[in-house]
């Protein structure tokens, strides 16, 4: 989180973290993107608006940042493609390759 660009926002119930997200911005072809690197809500919380919450809150602060698009990586067979869904993400076109040393 030394990197100046690095954002994270925490969700707390009564003084105690139950979901977090971070990441990093950089400025990219159509201006500045945000990479959510991670994001995460307690099990007793998930399915319960958590998350969303916290989401939202941090998309807001990232729109007044000049930020104007997000992206991150997940498995479609995950759980959290779905809640990604629901937020409004959607797959998109760049393709991530890889290759193991």
């Amino acid at each position: 989180m030394a990197f100046p660009a690095a954002r994270a926002m925490a969700l707390l119930v009564e003084e105690v973290p139950v979901a977090m997200v971070l990441g990093w911005k950089e400025r990219w072809v159509n201006g500045w993107t945000f990479h959510i690197k991670e994001m995460c809500v307690a099990g007793h919380l998930q399915r319960q608006g958590a998350g969303s919450v916290l989401m939202r809150a941090f998309e807001d602060v990232l729109r007044g940042e000049g930020v104007v698009s997000l992206n991150l990586q997940t498995l479609e067979s995950a759980t959290a493609f779905g809640f990604y869904e629901g937020l409004g993400y959607r797959k998109g076109q760049v393709v991530m390759l890889g290759k193991l040393l």
